[in-house]
């Protein structure tokens, strides 16, 4: 007769938490719509007189940031770093910036609230309008 053999508890074990651990790997449905260039141009300069140039763009990829802005003719402030998900639900995203070098985010860390909508390709950053420009 011959001996049976049985799974290792260690490997049972593994077998039995592998898709949680799969699950847990899955990328937010928000965060993987984030990714990209999104871009605000202004040239009208919304209700103000005269004409005002005013550009945006941030862009996101897998845990980084950059964003950049351009007032007039002046210099453009940049700055980059890292993000993670502060809070993520429907069509909201929260993230926190953080390990940030450059001009343009006001703080280390900083807190981004991003409203999206997926049926039009937008999303407002803390309530400015941007369209997705890659990918």
């Amino acid at each position: 007769m011959k001996p049976t053999r049985s799974l290792s508890p260690l490997l049972l074990f593994t077998l039995l938490l592998l898709p949680f651990l799969l699950t847990a790997c899955k990328q937010d449905p928000n965060e993987e719509f984030l990714q990209g260039i999104w871009e605000f141009a202004n040239e009208a300069g919304d209700e103000r007189s005269g004409r005002v140039h005013l550009f945006y763009r941030w862009q996101f990829s897998d845990g980084t940031f950059y964003v950049e802005q351009e007032i007039v003719m002046s210099k453009p402030s940049v700055s980059e770093g890292r993000y993670r998900i502060l809070e993520s639900s429907d069509n909201l995203i929260v993230l926190e910036l953080f390990a940030v070098e450059g001009t343009f985010i006001p703080s280390d860390p900083y807190e981004l609230r991003i409203e999206i909508n997926r049926e039009d390709n937008t999303a407002r950053f803390q309530r400015t309008l941007f369209n997705r420009v890659w990918p």
